[in-house]
């Protein structure tokens, strides 16, 4: 029989693993484990420090997984990287989707995990990563992991080995620095009525302040009208959520279409896009915000909206050479949701320039192993 600590531990870890955080009381933790608040407070002091232990616990059991690579060759190594992402998350299927939220509450949590796959990709190389190389392993590979349930994944590891190894783009790669020409501020189109009015609104506010923090009124209040308006207009807030991550996928495919040239090369097509996207959330900051939080408020959402990007980019983009073009595709744009956090949000962060023209050259060709046995 558990102890009321770790039954305390095991129904939050339930609650948070399928509600915001936000969403989740105390009074719901204490009501659904069947014991007393008084029972709660005895062993945690509030909610905060109840959270952090389960994300303490899943770091922990990153930590040890990810701790054991091993292989004679760099090819082993990748495959053994693989296998324990596979094997975590199907273990840690409810901390994992609990961290994905904390991440973004708690920024702290986000640098470990990422001290942690840097850690264990010096030990499947055996050397120091350049940035880029680091950002293209493990974004895409993330990013995968976030829209595939875990078994595609063990049956997607093939293709995502060879896109480790070998890129992703069969052709070559041939952009310069002078190929990137600044990206005109992209202005978008609102029509001057509620509706409009209260998702611009809603965009800046929520974007800013978080979807629980910025409340119905303020957005109502900020575009001018009152909170019957709003209700007139939207059924609730999570619907209208809905409709910001929508408003969000149109103005990027948009942007996309006012500034993207076409080019032959399939890796020069690729870059150009992540260039684009992410000249477009630089601009827009509180437009990545919100799009980072309705991964875990509405991840439906999320996926719907990284769906549509990833068939934007196969009709118009070039694919050719990959057998999984899908996955392929969702690997890029994994590439770019990450890399669009290190670029908004990091102090240090390196030049954009430099970096996408070594990521591109990784899309052309993968990271390379450096000898048969290392």
């Amino acid at each position: 029989m558990k102890n009321s600590r770790q039954l305390i531990i095991d129904t939050a870890t339930d609650l948070f693993s399928t509600e915001r955080y936000g969403n989740v009381s105390i009074a719901a933790i204490c009501r659904k484990a069947g014991i007393a608040n008084s029972v709660y407070y005895y062993y945690f002091k509030d909610k905060e420090e109840l959270y952090k232990e389960i994300l303490e616990y899943l770091f922990n059991r990153l930590d040890e997984a990810f701790g054991r690579i091993e292989g004679d060759s760099e090819a082993d190594r990748i495959n053994c990287f693989i296998s324990i992402l596979e094997t975590c998350n199907i273990l840690y299927s409810r901390e994992i989707e609990v961290y994905r939220e904390g991440e973004f509450h708690f920024p702290e949590y986000d640098h470990a995990l990422k001290a942690i796959y840097h850690s264990s990709l010096e030990m499947v190389y055996r050397r120091p990563l350049s940035h880029a190389e680091y950002l293209y392993f493990t974004a895409g590979v993330r990013f995968v992991a976030l829209r595939y349930t875990p078994e595609e994944m063990v049956r997607k590891r093939e293709a995502l080995l060879s896109f480790i190894s070998n890129g992703i783009f069969d052709d070559c790669f041939s952009l310069t620095s002078g190929d990137f020409t600044e990206v005109p501020r992209f202005s978008e189109t609102f029509i001057e009525n509620s509706r409009d009015k209260m998702i611009r609104s809603g965009l800046k506010l929520i974007g800013e302040q978080g979807f629980d923090r910025a409340q119905i009124f303020d957005i109502s209040r900020n575009a001018g009208y009152s909170v019957g308006m709003f209700y007139k207009n939207f059924r609730d807030k999570i619907s209208f959520l809905h409709e910001l991550v929508d408003r969000l996928n149109f103005s990027l495919k948009e942007s996309q279409e006012k500034y993207r040239p076409s080019f032959a090369s399939g890796a020069d097509e690729g870059l150009f896009y992540l260039y684009i996207e992410i000249s477009f959330f630089k601009d827009n900051p509180h437009y990545f915000n919100l799009l980072r939080e309705a991964s875990f408020a509405v991840p439906e959402r999320f996926r719907l909206f990284y769906d549509r990007l990833e068939q934007d980019f196969i009709e118009r983009g070039n694919t050719s050479g990959n057998p999984d073009t899908s996955l392929a595709v969702s690997f890029l744009l994994g590439i770019g949701y990450f890399l669009e956090g290190e670029i908004l949000f990091r102090e240090d962060a390196p030049p954009l320039i430099p970096l996408l023209l070594e990521l591109g050259a990784l899309l052309d060709h993968g990271i390379p192993a450096r000898s048969v046995s290392q």
